[in-house]
């Protein structure tokens, strides 16, 4: 790929620089955040966002065994909160 001339050529080569430097940030989940995963409900400890071109990481305590496993983002889901109603079906 050649790079065109001028300031033109100045900015590509910084954005390919800087590019390379992403930056990932982990939030630690303080309160109780549970989720179903494929493995079945768990509790999410950290989440691990790796900027805008990567879905983000979701670290978990699985219920039924304990274990500690890493779920994209695609494959988990918010459980139902009683307390707030949040994400019940309408009946």
């Amino acid at each position: 790929m050649s790079l065109p001339k001028g300031p033109v050529k100045w900015l590509m080569a910084h954005l390919l620089r800087t590019n390379r430097k992403r930056m990932t940030v982990i939030h630690e989940v303080n309160q109780i955040l549970t989720v179903n995963t494929p493995f079945g409900e768990a509790q999410v400890l950290f989440i691990i966002d790796y900027g805008i071109h990567r879905n983000s990481m979701w670290v978990c305590a699985s219920f039924s065994d304990g274990k500690i496993r890493h779920f994209d983002t695609n494959q988990i889901s918010i459980t139902i909160n009683h307390t707030i109603g949040f994400n019940m079906e309408d009946k």
